[in-house]
């Protein structure tokens, strides 16, 4: 039996094609390396100020508070759980974008929400800190 020979639909990349589609992996990679690492360390300290009882802090002296360190400490444990979910979406997030300008915007746009957000929260003494 003889297969008909049927021509080869399959083309080379031509040089530049290759290389803007190299330069987009890239693109892509790093949005989910820094991008995914700033989205992810701003929503980490969202969720602090979420899970964390506020009224411990507002109460807090200069006497060690029990409490307050067990509500901190616990508030870390899940927060650093969550953390690597979070970085796990947006890496995936950002491959699953159409293309690398839209993957760097959704990571840096929440991120700088985020961080907005974040000042909001910040109780007045730290927020002296961060003002100088």
């Amino acid at each position: 039996m003889v297969l008909p020979v049927t021509p080869n639909h399959t083309k080379r990349q031509s040089t530049p094609a290759r290389g803007r589609s190299v330069a987009a992996v890239v693109s892509r990679i790093l949005a989910a390396l820094v991008g995914g690492y700033v989205f992810t360390n701003v929503m980490s300290m969202l969720l602090f100020f979420v899970f964390v009882d506020n009224d411990l802090i507002a109460q807090q002296t200069d006497t060690v508070n029990i409490a307050l360190i067990h509500s901190v400490f616990n508030s870390m444990s899940t927060i650093g759980l969550i953390s690597f979910l979070i970085y796990t979406v947006a890496a995936l997030w950002v491959f699953h974008c159409r293309s690398a300008g839209v993957a760097w915007a959704g990571m840096l746009l929440p991120s700088v929400m985020g961080a907005g957000g974040l000042y909001l929260l910040l109780p007045p003494s730290l927020k002296a800190l961060v003002q100088g």
